[in-house]
């Protein structure tokens, strides 16, 4: 949670081949958010194509995650997130 609250409610959009950008859950909380973003992009891998893009935001418009088709999980990046050392 931080300071503000417009910032813990997070959104998903989808851009689809054709252009458009649907939102597939809007402002609502973090857990459901994750699992439509999960969700979204285990559809856009089963059926390549259809979606090109999946973001989370959250409530600042904040990229919080991005996956593209043909590209994976863009965002974060591999390399800034940080993991525990062993």
């Amino acid at each position: 949670m931080t300071d503000n609250p417009d910032r813990d409610q997070f959104s998903v959009a989808l851009f689809w081949a054709d252009g458009m950008t649907t939102y597939a859950v809007r402002l609502t909380h973090i857990k459901n958010a994750a699992q439509t973003f999960i969700g979204a992009v285990a559809t856009a891998e089963s059926k390549p194509g259809v979606i090109t893009r999946v973001i989370l935001t959250d409530g600042g418009d904040c990229l919080c995650r991005e996956w593209k088709l043909g590209e994976g999980l863009t965002f974060p990046r591999f390399e800034l997130v940080e993991t525990p050392e062993n």
